[in-house]
């Protein structure tokens, strides 16, 4: 009865949208729109699919000026992304860069966040040499817009630098030993920086921080396979995101298995250290061991474990 009488209720609401919508009452349509959207969250989860569809069109009735498109533009590309429809994400992506460059100039907050948000979609598609110079570019302007130790310019600065990470592991895999090892040298350099940024600016509890650390130490692993300096600062990753995310977070079992992978290559003494860890994360994870072992197998890499992108629009 709750169900069919709910049903109903959601029903209206698109009718009142479609009536609004006809009479040109696009802003009161645009409230109604937002509300049923929150129901859908509500229902069904931010992130099914009915929810996802739903504010794709609560986004374009929002698009009444240019104004309101930057922010909507920009948000719809994402949800595109999440939905699978990458086409779609990435041509509205690329249409409101080129309106806001044009309209607003390269150093517009708005202009960087999205020239950011696409390099995201091309790099995580694979297209490196796409995606590398659109973040130098938004790196540049977010140094020049927001200072070097906003979070939106960490953001981009740690984007970069495991784009370059996953750059060199494709050239070592290609034998090009001086290619990736150049590529390397800048990736570490730009991390580094990050880094240091980040403990003075939002510290060490923060996610971007977080994610430093384990790209860092997945880093200095892929150059040096017994670097004590990256199982210093993969140990650090584990024990800060334990605390701050809790031992069974996502993040920080694949923190916890890149360590066990490094130490394993490691040899000797490392093996003893990591069957220490692998009982006791069988013991933390013994109701959740589908989950735990795929966290596991996806957070390693070519030559071991590699940087994870963090998300500019997810902060």
């Amino acid at each position: 009865m709750f169900a069919a009488l709910r049903e109903l209720h959601l029903q209206a609401l698109q009718e009142l949208i479609s009536v609004l919508k006809l009479q040109g009452k696009l802003d009161e349509c645009a409230n109604v729109h937002e509300e049923l959207l929150q129901h859908f969250q509500k229902l069904y989860g931010p992130n099914s699919s009915r929810t996802l569809k739903h504010q794709v069109r609560s986004l374009h009735s929002r698009c009444l000026s240019f104004e309101r498109l930057k922010p909507c533009q920009i948000k719809l590309g994402t949800i595109f992304q999440r939905c699978g429809r990458l086409s779609d994400a990435e041509a509205t992506l690329r249409q409101t860069l080129s309106a806001l460059q044009r309209c607003f100039g390269s150093d517009d907050a708005g202009t960087l966040e999205c020239l950011s948000s696409l390099a995201f979609l091309l790099n995580q598609q694979g297209r490196l040499d796409e995606a590398e110079p659109m973040l130098s570019s938004a790196l540049e302007g977010s140094r020049r817009v927001f200072g070097t130790d906003h979070l939106k310019t960490l953001l981009v600065q740690n984007n970069l630098a495991a784009l370059l990470i996953s750059r060199a592991a494709i050239a070592h895999s290609a034998s090009d030993f001086s290619g990736a090892s150049n590529i390397y040298d800048a990736a570490e350099l730009i991390m580094r920086e990050a880094f240091s940024l980040q403990l003075s600016s939002v510290g060490e509890s923060h996610a971007i921080t977080q994610q430093t650390m384990h790209n860092l130490a997945a880093l200095l692993h892929a150059r040096r396979n017994d670097s004590e300096e990256a199982l210093k600062f993969m140990r650090r990753a584990v024990s800060s995101r334990t605390a701050s995310l809790g031992i069974s977070n996502a993040l920080t079992i694949a923190s916890q298995s890149s360590l066990v992978n490094m130490l394993l290559k490691r040899g000797g003494d490392g093996v003893s250290e990591a069957e220490d860890i692998m009982r006791s994360m069988c013991a933390i994870h013994h109701g959740n061991f589908d989950e735990w072992i795929k966290v596991c197998a996806t957070s390693q890499g070519p030559g071991g474990p590699l940087g994870i992108l963090v998300d500019i629009r997810l902060q």
